[in-house]
């Protein structure tokens, strides 16, 4: 079981106690409820990462909701990374004329595959030889060669996330989340 609950002003207008261990699928059975009770869906929902699935911005969109909800990566890209630290996808640059991305060190990633998981779709891109690379500690020290799997509907919510998160309401939202949830918990 996990504790839902929804907060206006540390005041909880909607509580929900699921059989369900995971945060992301529980929002949408919790805003149904918030739903029946009140006989509309809120405007705005701000959350922390446990929610931000593709499946819950395309149920927050679909009800009209401004999400100012994290995914799993943005509090580390706002961080300034360490000379050490793994490269991940946000550290490649995506070319759309040649379909294609840039590692850090300058080498290519070019299409390589299409895998469906989940009932998603990821573009999977490979770079050549990432043998000689000086950031093959770092990228993929486990293999020969760097491969991306990108997932489009995922990454234009998260770039959606990223600029309200990072709007000047996101940035008052997220700074009002801790005291509103946290501390009616």
């Amino acid at each position: 079981y996990i504790v839902q609950i929804s907060t206006e002003q540390q005041f909880i207008p909607n509580v929900a106690v699921p059989q369900n261990p995971t945060d992301w699928k529980t929002l949408t059975p919790h805003l149904d409820h918030f739903r029946e009770l009140y006989g509309v869906d809120p405007q705005v929902v701000v959350a922390d990462a446990g929610y931000g699935s593709a499946e819950n911005y395309r149920e927050l969109a679909a009800r009209g909701a401004t999400a100012y909800v994290k995914y799993n990566t943005f509090d580390r890209e706002q961080k300034r990374p360490r000379k050490d630290s793994a490269l991940d996808t946000t550290d490649f640059v995506y070319d759309g004329e040649t379909d294609s991305y840039t590692c850090p060190a300058g080498q290519t990633l070019a299409p390589f595959g299409v895998r469906r998981s989940h009932g998603q779709e990821l573009r999977i891109y490979e770079a050549e030889d990432c043998t000689a690379c000086p950031l093959k500690a770092r990228c993929c020290p486990k293999y020969a060669t760097r491969r991306l799997h990108v997932n489009d509907d995922v990454e234009g919510y998260r770039q959606q996330a990223r600029e309200l998160l990072n709007s000047p309401p996101g940035l008052e939202y997220r700074s009002r989340r801790m005291i509103e949830v946290e501390s009616v918990f």
